[in-house]
């Protein structure tokens, strides 16, 4: 994405977290689907130059509630992204 325009890059991660999000309905075990959703989701926030919105936050709390579930040996990893979203 190094030559997108911001318009293109925020485009593409749209895309991207829909189909990702299609993956759940088969794979809602795979605690990659959770990682990636967390992490297009926030860097769409960043190229938008924005706060992370109510409906985000929303999500990226029952996504990080999966990963916790998932990947309970990360539980320190899953607090911090949770803390820095204000989440807790």
């Amino acid at each position: 994405m190094p030559h997108f325009s911001t318009e293109e890059r925020i485009e593409y991660l749209e895309k991207e977290i829909v189909d990702i999000k299609d993956f759940l309905e088969d794979y809602d075990d795979v605690k990659w689907i959770y990682e990636a959703l967390l992490e297009y989701t926030l860097s769409k926030s960043k190229i938008e130059q924005r706060e992370v919105t109510a409906e985000e936050k929303g999500e990226a709390g029952e996504w990080l509630e999966r990963l916790r579930a998932l990947d309970p040996m990360r539980k320190g990893r899953w607090a911090d992204i949770s803390a820095a979203l204000v989440l807790e």
